[in-house]
């Protein structure tokens, strides 16, 4: 008697990919919680604003000789910056601040620059054309300015441009991370707009630690970035935390620290998925997060929350534009032998730290999974130099890892992998 099929399908970049799975196999099938916004977002927007948590309002902050730094995440992060900046340059203009008073930093980290096309899309062609408009790039090491050690040891460099302003004013969004728990608040800061050196100290400090800390409110890197940001400053925050159909479910705004854990209680309704078993087999979408590996390997992260030891992971990239900002020696380092690297690491002789720290971590979860991807971004020889199998077919993928683990294995699947945190059941009672 033929088997009863499941057809699964992923969101895969702009496109969908699926693939058939035996009914019977299926675990469970994780997607963010389904959930209705607060109201819409400029209604959502004027009452943070209004209210704001842990900090006077952003009119009163400021002084009308100010210079104000308003620094918003890339293209790679969905927060809608178009509609959020006329709002605040409003708030800064009834503060007695002038125009020409205020820039846009747009905050890289180590991302490529943004093309002129996505910074429109980004904050608005009217935010574009009115305002001074400043992308940071590592590259440019003049561009930054010292300002001591985090409480961690860390080497402060931040941005000149937003540390000479008189206020800053960081815009984000809420979703999980592997090494800071959740994204958004001082996060801006750092990555954001600090030097290369900064960045891969502060990356180092996780591959030091290490460990998955996806969804955790607290985590030495995050203790690190606002440790930093005391030294640099974040006057006022604008972090969103948003539904995956693309509306916006809340909006919190105020202190850095304050705000920001606010907003994870509400982030975790969306992306705190429950599951009950660890599964032996785990296909996890990197969406929305899969432009490039740097950003796709997020999907890992959710994979390896959910994966029993000895299982099997399969993460569904597209990466177009192929390995991301640490090119190859992310991929060298990722396919390099673990405790050689974190050495080399430690003795300060590996080329890119950023990439190296990254790997490290990834080399945590190669130890006790074994690693797919599917993917048409990246060739086969890149893959698997990195250590994992490679396909470009998923029901390839799904049907090779059931050969392996028996046709009785257990199949669990994440639609949105990239931002997920999945939660087992005595996790969520705890």
């Amino acid at each position: 008697m033929a088997k009863e099929l499941l057809y699964v399908n992923l969101p895969y970049g702009s496109e969908t990919m699926g693939f058939y799975l035996p009914v019977e196999n299926l675990e469970e099938l994780l997607q963010p919680q389904v959930i209705s916004p607060l109201g819409n977002l400029p209604d959502l927007l004027g009452r943070s604003l209004d209210q704001p948590i842990g900090t006077a309002r952003l009119e009163e902050v400021v002084s009308p000789t100010d210079e104000v730094a308003i620094i918003c995440d890339d293209i790679t992060r969905p927060t809608p910056a178009r509609v959020i900046l006329p709002q605040v340059v409003e708030r800064l203009l009834a503060g007695g601040i002038g125009r020409s008073q205020i820039r846009i930093v747009i905050a890289l980290g180590t991302h490529r620059p943004m093309t002129e096309e996505e910074l429109e899309a980004k904050i608005g062609p009217e935010m574009r054309s009115e305002f001074e408009v400043i992308q940071s790039s590592v590259a440019e090491e003049k561009a930054y300015v010292p300002l001591g050690l985090s409480s961690r040891g860390i080497t402060i460099e931040a941005l000149r441009a937003v540390a000479d302003a008189d206020v800053k004013v960081g815009i984000g969004d809420i979703v999980p991370h592997s090494d800071a728990g959740w994204g958004g608040g001082a996060k801006i800061v750092l990555p954001g707009v600090c030097s290369a050196r900064t960045v891969a100290e502060n990356h180092v400090l996780a591959a030091e630690f290490g460990g998955n800390l996806l969804g955790a409110i607290t985590t030495p890197l995050r203790d690190d970035m606002e440790s930093t940001v005391e030294r640099i400053g974040l006057d006022f925050i604008i972090n969103t935390v948003l539904l995956p159909s693309g509306g916006c479910y809340a909006v919190l705004a105020g202190h850095y620290r304050e705000a920001h854990r606010a907003g994870i209680s509400l982030a975790e309704k969306i992306y705190g998925v429950p599951y009950d078993h660890a599964a032996d087999i785990v296909v996890s979408s990197a969406h929305p997060y899969g432009i490039d590996f740097w950003q796709g390997s997020k999907g890992l992260w959710a994979g390896d929350r959910l994966a029993r030891p000895g299982g099997s992971l399969i993460l569904v990239a597209p990466c177009l534009e192929g390995l991301g900002p640490h090119g190859n020696h992310y991929a060298s380092y990722i396919g390099a032998h673990s405790g050689e690297l974190l050495q080399a690491l430690r003795e300060g002789s590996v080329e890119d730290k950023t990439a190296a720290a990254g790997a490290v971590q990834i080399h945590l979860m190669k130890g006790h999974l074994d690693i797919s991807m599917v993917t048409h971004g990246l060739s086969p020889s890149t893959v698997e130099a990195m250590g994992f199998r490679y396909y470009d077919s998923l029901q390839d993928a799904i049907e090779e890892r059931l050969a392996f683990h028996g046709r009785e294995a257990r199949v669990s699947v994440m639609t949105h992998g990239g931002y997920l945190c999945p939660i087992q059941g005595s996790e969520k009672e705890a």
